[in-house]
């Protein structure tokens, strides 16, 4: 066993709590599970599995993100970038300049993946998560996801994840749980 193994906290399901708990109503429940479900579900079972605390970190919050859908912006946040976007084209500046600017404006065309995760989480979930709201606990979790993957000097350090983890793995359960059986 690896000498830095943390044994799941007591806020974390056990393996026999999910398969006694939401797993045990799959057979009596009508549902579907489409790809994006299904990715985020073969990434949760993939977690157990991990006992790096970074990368089981990063594999957990992808999980949920793999359940994310961007919303469109409003028709009037839409117009006034699409503006901009029209004066970046006409005016005078250099080809990469110009092509960074057009896509970060094309990209707030829709919702970001934090601010969509938090909605998700907000329409799913209603405990506290580590004494943070769900929408709250996601956005912790995106921005250490963040760090971790893009290289930030504020990356949490491994022992903050292996206290994190066990709750963030329980946050993702609950969500999947919650999204599966929301009909």
């Amino acid at each position: 066993m690896d000498a830095d193994y943390v044994a799941p906290q007591d806020n974390s399901r056990s393996l026999e709590a999910i398969v006694d708990g939401p797993l045990a109503r799959v057979s009596c429940l009508r549902y579907t599970v489409d790809e994006r479900l299904e990715l985020a579900l073969n990434l949760l079972h993939l977690s157990y599995f991990e006992s790096n605390p970074e990368t089981r970190n990063v594999t957990l919050v992808t999980a949920i993100e793999a359940l994310i859908v961007q919303a469109k912006r409003s028709s009037d946040v839409v117009d006034q970038l699409d503006k901009l976007i029209k004066q970046v084209k006409a005016d005078e500046i250099g080809r990469i300049a110009r092509n960074t600017i057009l896509n970060a404006l094309g990209n707030m065309k829709n919702q970001s993946i934090n601010e969509a995760g938090q909605d998700l989480a907000e329409k799913f979930l209603t405990e506290d998560y580590d004494s943070l709201p769900p929408k709250d606990f996601f956005k912790r979790s995106y921005v250490d996801r963040c760090n971790l993957v893009h290289g930030s000097i504020k990356r949490p350090g491994s022992k903050t994840l292996r206290s994190r983890n066990p709750i963030l793995t329980k946050f993702v359960t609950d969500l999947l749980d919650a999204v599966i059986f929301a009909n």
